[in-house]
C-alpha cells in the first residue's frame, strides 16, 4: 500500500470569507482592516486602466472599505 503525501495541508483548514468586491466567498487574498479582497479582484485592480470602465467599479467597491475608528 503506497503513501499519500499531501502538500500544502493549511489550505484545507483556510475559511472562506467574502469579498467586498466580488462578493464571493474565497479563502485566498489580502485583508484590509475589517474587509477582505479575494485575490482575483485584488489582481484585477491592479492591472485595470484608469482609463477603463471597470476602474470606477472597483472605485465604487472599494469606498465600503472604511478607516476603523478608535473609541
Amino acid at each position: 500500500m503506497g503513501v499519500v503525501v499531501i502538500e500544502n495541508v493549511n489550505v484545507l483548514n483556510k475559511s472562506k470569507k467574502q469579498c467586498v468586491i466580488c462578493e464571493q466567498k474565497k479563502s485566498e487574498g489580502i485583508h484590509l482592516f475589517e474587509h477582505f479582497i479575494c485575490e482575483d479582484c485584488e489582481r484585477q485592480i491592479v492591472i485595470t486602466d484608469p482609463n477603463d470602465l471597470y476602474y470606477h467599479y472597483y472605485l465604487k467597491k472599494l469606498r465600503k472599505i472604511k478607516l476603523p475608528t478608535n473609541n
